[in-house]
């Protein structure tokens, strides 16, 4: 009822087709297409029936999923790569679970990253049939990837492609700003100009507010143009500081990095990378993270080395 909008008026036509399982059959079936899918939203037929609950609570309840929404696994044990960790193939979250393998003598936990989609999510489609990884494998490599990175910052800058077509860029947008800057000094000119003629009766009134006119217009133009520029100027770094932050990142992190217990290391990975993407099949890692490139002076620089490891409680306060 919290999920479904004919409770509010909107009934969907069309919404499933019959398609062929992926399952094994039987050799002789009556039926070739057994399972269904969701059409896309284009195809649809919304048809409108009498509401029996208020839109605005609907809206409402469904926020209130969104807020209450907590993906399901192990939460006993600490998974370092928790809520960061996606399934490549699917998009859905990866989550940790635990197996126990237990005999006469003894009793042995062995731990896991699944993706979520693994359960079915009718009639969202089917379930995803990745295969799920060791929890140490693949923590080890993502971990050794990290402190490899940052212990030497030519890895990092290596991958900061863009940062030699931003110096280009940026010098042309520099130069079509100081284009722009001397058309709209030469317009002003000519404004002030016409207004000469004027009190000197060389141009009548009409003819005066067309030409203003027309030079008002094509100052505007010059203006649009000018914000265009300086939010793209905005947008661009400079190289030289990128390199220096991340110089000052490594030389602070690097020398703490093997003492960081498990709970720590996994509060640091939630500030430096985004998402971490798994596809079972080719046994691939892609990571997606922040670069902090930031101006420090070296009295905060000495504030952050005391602050970094004394305490995961909060985020480090340069990222």
């Amino acid at each position: 009822m919290l999920k479904n909008e004919t409770y509010i008026g909107d009934w969907h036509y069309n919404k499933l087709k019959a398609v062929e399982s992926k399952k094994k059959r039987k050799k002789f079936c009556k039926r070739l297409h057994t399972s269904c899918v969701v059409r896309d939203k284009k195809e649809w037929v919304k048809i409108k029936i009498p509401a029996i609950i208020d839109k605005k609570i609907f809206e409402l309840s469904k926020e209130i999923q969104k807020r209450n929404y907590k993906i399901f696994g192990d939460t006993k044990e600490t998974y370092i790569l928790g809520r960061i960790l996606w399934c490549d193939k699917c998009g859905f979250r990866m989550v940790g679970c635990k197996t126990s393998r237990k005999t006469k003598k003894s009793s042995k936990n062995h731990f896991y990253y699944r993706c979520s989609h693994q359960s079915k999510h009718f009639p969202s489609g089917h379930k995803c049939y990745s295969f799920a990884i060791k929890r140490e494998e693949l923590e080890r490599a993502v971990w050794d990837m990290i402190k490899k990175a940052i212990q030497n910052p030519k890895i990092l800058l290596k991958y900061i492609s863009h940062l030699k077509e931003e110096d280009g860029g940026k010098r042309s947008l520099l130069e079509q700003k100081e284009g722009l800057l001397s058309s709209k000094e030469q317009i002003k000119k000519k404004k002030n100009r016409l207004l000469e003629l004027y009190e000197t009766e060389g141009i009548e009134k009409d003819e005066l507010l067309e030409r203003i006119g027309e030079h008002t217009k094509s100052e505007e133009q010059i203006e649009r143009s000018l914000k265009e520029t300086n939010a793209k100027l905005s947008q661009t770094k400079d190289k030289d500081i990128i390199i220096k932050s991340l110089q000052d990142f490594s030389s602070l992190t690097k020398r703490q990095l093997d003492t960081l217990k498990p709970e720590q290391i996994k509060v640091f990975l939630k500030h430096i990378i985004k998402r971490v993407s798994y596809n079972s099949d080719n046994r691939e890692i892609k990571i997606v993270g922040y670069i902090p490139v930031s101006k420090i002076s070296e009295k905060e620089k000495k504030e952050m080395e005391r602050k970094l490891f004394q305490t995961f409680n909060q985020a480090p306060i340069f990222l």
